[in-house]
Formats: structure tokens, sequence, C-alpha cells
């Protein structure tokens, strides 16, 4: 195996531990910004053909200033009310999906919604 290939595969290696040892049962609590459960939010969905229609759209609501924000292949995103806004509201963009077992364009609309119901959970980028 070549000295390339080996690099490769230690910086695979070493990600995968990284990641697992995080939270390797995965049962880490996600942090919430608010809780929505139980209460009244309409929720608006906007289904678009392909990623760059979806980065297209993230464009037009937050626009374009901050080009690694913008620039980073976007399957989905919601934007939601101020918690203490009435009525409560959420816009959730994704890539419609086509079929029941289209396991990613599925996980990024449960994902969206994860983020109409508790707000912000990804780690700040440091």
């Amino acid at each position: 195996m070549g000295r390339i290939h080996k690099g490769i595969l230690a910086i695979g290696l070493l990600s995968l531990l990284f990641i697992t040892s995080c939270d390797p049962d995965g049962t880490s609590s996600l942090p919430e910004s608010f809780d929505r459960s139980g209460e009244v939010v309409e929720i608006t969905v906007t289904w678009h053909k392909n990623q760059q229609a979806v980065d297209q759209a993230y464009i037009e609501e937050f626009g374009s200033g901050d080009i690694c924000k913008t620039r980073i292949n976007r399957v989905g995103f919601a934007v939601w009310a101020n918690p203490s806004r009435e009525p409560k509201w959420c816009r959730i963009h994704a890539i419609k999906p086509t079929r029941v077992k289209n396991d990613k364009k599925m996980e990024t609309l449960g994902h969206e919604f994860l983020h109409c119901m508790i707000g912000t959970f990804h780690p700040e980028p440091d």
C-alpha cells in the first residue's frame, strides 16, 4: 500500500474513532433552544428538486454574505420564529422525497422538523 493510501486510511480511521468516541452509543441528549412539544406550530414545507435549489433558497433567505454558510451543499434547512413570538411558525426547505426508502431525504426532513420543535442543536463552529 502506498504512502498516500496509508495516510488516507489513517485519517479515515482516526475520524471514525473520533466520531464514535464522542457519542459511542448515540445517547447524548440534544441541546434545546426551546421546547415546542404540545404547542400549536404552523409548519410550512417547501419542496425543492435538487440540492442547488435548496442552496439558492438558503441564499434568498439569509443572503450570500458568508460564503462558508452558503456553499456547503445543503439538502435542507429550517427557519423558525423567535420562541416568544406568537403565532409560532417554522418553514422547512428540503428536497422532496420520491420513495419511502429514500433515506437521506427522509432523514433530512425529520432533522429539519426537529429544528422547528427544539431550535438550534448543531455545535457552534470554531
